[in-house]
């Protein structure tokens, strides 16, 4: 069962209810920030041992120190979120696939990379009205999406004696699903926030699904913390039980700043980026919080 295509069309599904369903743009950009700081608080709270190995090697400080002071001068800098959260959603759409294919060679190395600028250009097409994109030219934006699928299904096919039905899917359903996201950004003014709600929804099932297979427990507890998350959060959101404005608000604030920590720290605790970034700060395969 290509699991990965059908949590992304969930997410997608569950991202466009709370868009169409709730009364007025307030609302769910309230829930999809309150959404926001629980994947926040969630990643940190299941990367434990992440952080633990990182006290444990040396070797770390130096590059720790990098990514920390980049990620602190682009948000002072008020570098675009925008666009820094294009290499996350990126990297982690492509990379969580890393084990769907088994022998990472220099075609597999060559394939994730024209997966990762091909997921770039489709975000940026999908968004390609919000600001600052929109100073982008559109002709250049689809010269790239339509060069990235070229590069794509050409490293695709070169791996294709390698794949079996479900993980040929699991490696290119996703992309193919995105055409249609193109051709509706010709009728539909997608926000930002928008593509970022669906994001947190995925990665609020993707790891359910993964501690579902150790277990119910360790499943139940996971939902039961994620479920006091989002009432908090609820709680204290511009539709929560102090009602106030969202734009401007400490709320509002709060999260652009989490956001910056977040994919910033992301770097160093998720295995859902190129293996020269992952091998900076641990071995391989100690995680794939995202």
């Amino acid at each position: 069962m290509p699991i990965h295509f059908l949590l992304h069309v969930a997410s997608i599904v569950a991202a466009v209810i709370v868009v169409a369903g709730t009364p007025d743009t307030k609302t769910w950009l309230s829930v999809a920030l309150a959404l926001g700081f629980v994947h926040y608080l969630m990643s940190l709270l299941y990367s434990g041992r992440q952080i633990r190995q990182l006290f444990e090697q040396p070797q770390v400080i130096v590059p720790l120190l990098w990514i920390g002071l980049v990620g602190a001068a682009l948000y002072l800098l008020k570098f675009t979120l925008i666009l820094y959260f294009a290499f996350h959603h990126a990297f982690n759409t492509v990379y969580i696939l890393r084990d769907t294919i088994r022998k990472d060679d220099e075609v597999v190395r060559a394939f994730r990379g024209s997966s990762v600028w091909l997921h770039l250009f489709i975000y940026l097409v999908v968004l390609r009205s919000n600001s600052p994109l929109d100073n982008i030219s559109p002709a250049a934006l689809f010269a790239g999406v339509a060069i990235g699928y070229a590069v794509f299904f050409y490293y695709l096919y070169r791996l294709r004696t390698r794949l079996n039905a479900r993980s040929l899917f699991e490696n290119c359903g996703f992309e193919l699903l995105s055409l249609g996201a193109i051709a509706a950004s010709f009728y539909f003014d997608f926000k930002f926030l928008q593509v970022v709600l669906y994001h947190f929804i995925f990665w609020a099932f993707y790891p359910a699904w993964k501690l579902a297979h150790g277990g119910i427990p360790r499943l139940a507890r996971y939902l039961a913390i994620t479920g006091a998350c989002i009432a908090v959060f609820w709680a204290v959101s511009p539709i929560g039980l102090v009602g106030y404005r969202l734009i401007g608000s400490p709320f509002e604030e709060q999260f652009y700043l989490w956001s910056y920590i977040h994919i910033t720290s992301s770097l160093v605790l998720s295995n859902a980026h190129p293996a020269w970034i992952v091998s900076l700060f641990r071995p391989l395969g100690t995680t794939k919080v995202a």
